[in-house]
């Protein structure tokens, strides 16, 4: 992996030139250029959410917290094999999440026992197959994956698999990203929270060494670009070649 960092401007990418991810330093990018990018990224990554001219509010479901942290991390997705729309978000004590047919009246299909807000969902039909993948902060220092298998408005979901192992309030992971590539590998990306030091967050990311339709095992973790004394969030696109790209606010 190698960094270039140019003297004014974005950074040149830092990437792995197979299956690599870019990375663009949060000190280097202008505040409306993020911007820009994030809502750019939502478009790309949760497809069209209004279909007519006068957008209807529909209320899918209630919290007693914030019940989706503010981020560019998915929260919905549109199954074209089931024709369902599916939404996720955190009550104030667990994830839950509902599906509807036509985007406006909603049924709440089950819940994930995880009591954070600080999560992220990704979708995918491999093989034939409508996957959901979700990302999580748990056990206190951890990011952990779900991956569900979606019938109609059924997720039938495994079993959780550690991607970032933390083992302290310094050696923690939180606000994670997820999002697959060219290749249908999964990539996870995370901040790693070292604690009471300046420079105190560091972008890690890890990904599947099979297809994400495959058993979930990871290569190794990357810490990407320069450490941060402060940030908001991280969305992971897919670029050409099974290359991904992360914008951090």
């Amino acid at each position: 992996m190698k960094s270039a960092f140019g003297p004014t401007g974005p950074p040149a990418a830092v990437a792995l030139r197979t299956g690599g991810l870019v990375h663009q330093s949060r000190h280097y990018l202008i505040a409306t250029v993020m911007i820009g990018i994030v809502y750019l990224l939502h478009a790309l990554l949760s497809g069209p959410l209004i279909t007519e001219a006068h957008a209807q509010v529909s209320v899918v479901g209630a919290s007693t917290s914030t019940n989706s942290t503010t981020s560019g991390s998915r929260k919905t997705f549109f199954d074209s094999g089931s024709n369902n729309h599916w939404v996720f978000w955190y009550t104030g004590s667990q994830i839950d999440y509902a599906s509807s047919s036509d985007a406006s009246t909603w049924t709440t299909r089950g819940n994930l026992s995880y009591n954070t807000s600080n999560f992220s969902v990704a979708f995918k039909v491999i093989g034939g197959t409508s996957y959901v993948f979700l990302v999580t902060e748990a056990n206190t220092y951890d990011v952990v994956i779900r991956r569900g298998s979606i019938s109609g408005t059924t997720i039938t979901f495994d079993s959780e698999v550690t991607v970032l192992d933390g083992s302290s309030s310094s050696d923690k992971y939180i606000m994670p990203a997820v999002s697959l590539d060219t290749n249908d590998k999964v990539w996870t990306a995370a901040f790693k929270d070292l604690g009471a030091v300046t420079d105190r967050y560091h972008l890690t990311a890890r990904r599947t060494t099979n297809a994400g339709s495959s058993t979930l095992s990871f290569d190794s973790a990357s810490t990407m670009g320069k450490p941060s004394i402060s940030v908001a969030s991280v969305a992971v696109v897919p670029l050409a070649s099974g290359n991904m790209l992360a914008a951090v606010s």
